[in-house]
């Protein structure tokens, strides 16, 4: 498995904060009474029996939320331009695959180019310019893991894409719809997207992004290999207590 990480966080450590005081103050102005990051703390609003004045307002003031707009403000810009890169970057990698034949199972045949080393470095020094973080992007390979395991593999373990419309895919639904898994592409008569089938060293067509570590990925599968029996009782271990926990008996 060889993915591209885009990491937001490093994309908001190069935004100088300036840049965004106008859209922060522009973002307060219209999300203050819906962003409950915008609501005073409840322990402001109390006030003693002999107060005087009108009571605290129930929102923050612009100078007391000004941080908090620009913090917002600026992982909304980085997450657009993270989002660019790996679409440009999957739009790149998919012109690689347009001559190439379909074979009868289905899956194209995997162009000999996309299977050289460096295959993702190569594609990231076509970036146009314009897109200026390219330093953020990182390329790294998973072990190998299985279905049930997919959620732990690596960083991007945790990761889902989410259509506009329709029910999100974790990147283990994705990852499984390989040649590997799956030895024929099934019929359009079946009621699937022939086009999320990917064969080895394919690209898979969506961004999947894990919201928790504000981490954006591409990826494709680059090798399989069969299940087998564990060797031993240790090897298997912590998968056992993980599963037994799972399952309610407390060891």
């Amino acid at each position: 498995m060889e993915t591209l990480l885009g990491r937001e966080t490093h994309l908001t450590e190069t935004v100088e904060q300036e840049v965004f005081a106008k859209k922060a103050k522009a973002y307060y102005d219209e999300k203050k009474a819906v962003d409950p990051a915008f609501r005073r703390p409840p322990e402001q609003l109390i006030q003693p029996p002999d107060a005087q004045g009108p009571p605290p307002d129930l929102y923050l003031g612009w100078e007391e939320a000004k941080e908090t707009a620009i913090k917002n403000v600026r992982n909304q810009q980085a997450d657009q331009i993270a989002e660019q890169i790996a679409n440009w970057l999957i739009n790149a990698d998919t012109e690689n695959w347009l001559d190439a034949e379909r074979k009868e199972d289905g899956y194209k045949a995997t162009p000999e180019k996309v299977q050289a080393p460096g295959h993702y470095e190569q594609l990231l020094k076509r970036l146009p310019s314009q897109f200026l973080y390219a330093d953020a992007v990182r390329v790294g390979n998973s072990e190998f893991f299985t279905r049930k395991g997919a959620s732990d593999a690596g960083l991007i373990g945790g990761a889902v894409y989410r259509p506009e419309r329709g029910t999100p895919r974790s990147f283990g639904d994705l990852a499984f719809q390989t040649k590997a898994m799956v030895p024929k592409v099934p019929a359009k008569e079946e009621g699937v997207n022939t086009g999320d089938f990917l064969a080895p060293f394919q690209t898979c067509p969506y961004v999947v992004k894990d919201r928790k570590k504000n981490e954006v990925f591409v990826f494709r599968v680059t090798e399989a290999r069969e299940g087998r029996a564990p060797e031993s009782v240790d090897e298997v271990r912590d998968r056992v207590l993980a599963d037994l926990r799972a399952g309610g008996v407390k060891c």
